[in-house]
C-alpha cells in the first residue's frame, strides 16, 4: 500500500506516517528476531527435503523430488534524484522503477531462502545465484526447485 494511502485513511502528515512506519518495521524485527519460526533457513535434514516433495506429489503425481517453489517478484520503487540510482532500478522490460527479490517457499508456505532489494535492472538469475549454490551443494541428490525463466537450462 502507497504511503499516501496511509496518510488518507489515517488522517496523518507525511512525516508522522514515516516516523510510525519506520518505528514499526523496528518492532517488526525485534519479534523475527527472537521468534525461530520466523527465520529463513535452508533444509538441513535429508527427510524434510522429502516430506516437502511428498507433499507436492500428493497433488501432482508426476512431479517428483520437487521440493520449493521460486519465483521473481518486482516491487516498484519511486524514482532517484541520482541518475545512477535511478538507472540501476529502472527495468527497460516493464519501463518503469523497482527493487528486485527473489523468495524461495516450501510447500507449507514458509521462506527457506530469499534474496533481497536487489536492483530492478537485475535479471532474476543474477539474484539467485546464492539458492544456486546451496541446491548444487546442499541438496540431496535428485532434489530440485521449481522455477520459471531464472534456472539455465543445463546442469
Amino acid at each position: 500500500m502507497p504511503e499516501y494511502s496511509l496518510q488518507q485513511i489515517f488522517a496523518v502528515t507525511p512525516s508522522v506516517c514515516t516516523r510510525y512506519l519506520a518505528f514499526a518495521m523496528e518492532i517488526l524485527l525485534d519479534a523475527f528476531k527472537v521468534i525461530p519460526e520466523a527465520a529463513i533457513s535452508w533444509l538441513v535434514e535429508d527427510s524434510e527435503f522429502g516430506d516437502y516433495a511428498a507433499m507436492i506429489e500428493l497433488h501432482h503425481p508426476l512431479l517428483q523430488k520437487g521440493f520449493c517453489f521460486v519465483d521473481g517478484v518486482n516491487i516498484p520503487v519511486a524514482e532517484s534524484e541520482v541518475d545512477d540510482i535511478q538507472n540501476a532500478y529502472y527495468n527497460g522490460w516493464t519501463c518503469s522503477h523497482y527493487c528486485s527479490n527473489v523468495p524461495a517457499f516450501a510447500p507449507v508456505g514458509c521462506l527457506i531462502w530469499c534474496s533481497v532489494n536487489g536492483p530492478g535492472s537485475w535479471h532474476d538469475a543474477a539474484m539467485a545465484r546464492g539458492l544456486y549454490d546451496k541446491l548444487v551443494n546442499r541438496t540431496p541428490e535428485g532434489y530440485y526447485a521449481f522455477a520459471d525463466s531464472i534456472s539455465p537450462q543445463s546442469s
